[in-house]
C-alpha cells in the first residue's frame, strides 16, 4: 500500500499524510491521529531512513509538474538544463535518476528520496505550487531548486535573472525609439513570470515610459492559446496598437506574432516583439523572434555544484543564486523610424 492509497482511505491529501510520518507541523490533532490509525490498521511501513556511514553516489532529478502547460510544452528549455546536471552530475563523480512528479506524485518522490539511497536532490520547481512547500521541508537529504527562487523559504535555489532579463528587453525597445510599449502577459502566474512583469514594470517606470492598461494583453503561454487569445483581443479592439511589445516567453510572442500578421500588421515595421527564453523555433519563425537568452545548461550545472557542496560540506545556510540573461536581436524588431512606412 502506498501514500496515495492510505491518503484516500484516511480521507486526506497525499500530502498530509507525508506531513504526519515525517511529524511536521501543518496537520491538526484529529486528523494526525486519523491517519495515524489507519497507517497502523493497514500496517504500513514507510522506506527506510539509513544513518548512512558513506554516500550514496546517487543524486536525483525531478521534474515536478502542476499545471503542465509549461513544464510538458517547454521540452527544449528541459532538455538544456538537464544537459547541464548531467554534465556536473557526471564531473562530480554522481549517478544521476530521473524522476517525474504531479502533485499528486510527489509525497512518494519524498519518501523514495528519504529511504536512503538518495545523497541529494534537485527539483524542477517551473511550476512548484507554494502550498507544498511544507512537504517539501520533509525532505532529509540536500535539496536544491532550479527554476523557482521559493522567496522567504531556506531553500536553496537556482534561476534566471526574471528581472532583469524584462527590463533589458524594454530597454531595448526603448533604444530603438520606442515610446510606447506593450506587454504580452501571461495569463498563468508563476514565479518566473511574476519576475517578469516586475522588471517590465520597473523598466517603464525608471525610462520615462508611460503605462496604459490597454497596451497588457493576457494570452495563455501555450502557442495554440496565445494566438486564439490574442486574435480575440483584436477583433474586438479599437484604436492603434503600441509599436513595440514584450512578451513573458517566447511561446506567446509567436502566438501573438502569428495573430497579428492575420489580422493584417507587418513585423516588424507595424510592431516589433521581443520574447523570452530563446527557444529553438525564435531562429525559424518568420520573422526570426528577437528574444531574451538564458544559459540553460549553466543553470542545471551550478544547481549540481550547489547540490554537491551541501552534500559533502553542509553548512546550514541557504543561497539563492541569479543567472544573468543576454539579449538577441533578431528580425521581429526594427527602429520606431522605419515603422508605418
Amino acid at each position: 500500500m502506498n501514500i496515495r492509497q492510505i491518503a484516500k482511505i484516511a480521507g486526506v491529501s497525499p500530502a498530509t499524510v507525508s506531513l504526519v510520518l515525517n511529524d511536521r507541523e501543518g496537520v491538526g490533532e484529529a486528523t494526525r491521529q486519523r491517519v495515524w490509525q489507519v497507517l497502523q490498521e493497514y500496517g504500513y511501513t514507510p522506506p527506510r531512513r539509513n544513518a548512512r556511514k558513506k554516500r550514496s553516489g546517487l543524486v536525483r532529478f525531478i521534474a515536478y509538474r502542476n499545471a503542465g502547460e509549461l513544464v510538458e510544452r517547454n521540452g527544449d528549455f528541459i532538455a538544456r538544463v538537464m544537459e547541464g546536471v548531467e554534465n556536473a552530475a557526471h564531473q562530480m563523480g554522481y549517478d544521476l535518476l530521473v524522476r517525474s512528479a504531479t502533485r499528486e506524485r510527489l509525497p512518494e518522490e519524498i519518501e523514495a528520496c528519504n529511504g536512503g539511497d538518495t545523497d541529494g536532490v534537485i527539483l524542477l520547481g517551473t511550476e512548484f505550487a507554494p502550498d507544498q512547500i511544507s512537504l517539501l521541508k520533509t525532505l532529509q537529504v540536500p535539496c536544491v531548486v532550479v527554476d523557482n527562487a521559493l522567496e522567504h523559504t531556506l531553500f536553496d535555489a537556482v534561476v534566471m535573472d526574471n528581472a532583469q532579463g524584462a527590463y533589458m528587453a524594454v530597454d531595448a525597445l526603448r533604444e530603438l525609439g520606442h515610446t510606447r510599449i506593450g506587454y504580452l502577459q501571461s495569463s498563468l502566474g508563476i514565479s518566473n513570470f511574476n519576475q517578469r512583469s516586475r522588471g517590465y514594470h520597473q523598466a517603464m517606470q525608471a525610462l520615462g515610459l508611460v503605462e496604459y492598461p490597454g497596451d497588457i494583453l493576457a494570452l495563455r503561454p501555450t502557442l495554440e492559446g496565445a494566438y486564439a487569445d490574442a486574435s480575440a483581443l483584436l477583433a474586438t479592439r479599437e484604436g492603434r496598437l503600441p509599436g513595440a511589445f514584450f512578451a513573458d516567453n517566447d511561446t506567446i510572442a509567436l502566438g501573438a506574432l502569428r495573430a497579428f500578421k492575420a489580422a493584417g500588421y507587418r513585423i516588424p515595421q507595424d510592431i516589433s516583439i521581443i520574447g523570452f527564453d530563446n527557444i529553438a523555433a525564435c531562429q525559424v519563425a518568420e520573422p526570426p523572434l528577437s528574444t531574451v537568452h538564458i544559459y540553460k545548461q549553466r543553470m542545471g550545472r551550478f544547481a549540481v555544484e550547489r547540490l554537491v557542496q551541501q552534500i559533502r560540506r553542509p553548512t546550514g545556510e541557504y543561497t539563492k543564486l541569479l543567472v544573468g540573461a543576454k539579449l538577441i536581436l533578431r528580425g521581429s524588431t526594427a527602429p520606431a523610424a522605419v515603422q508605418r512606412t
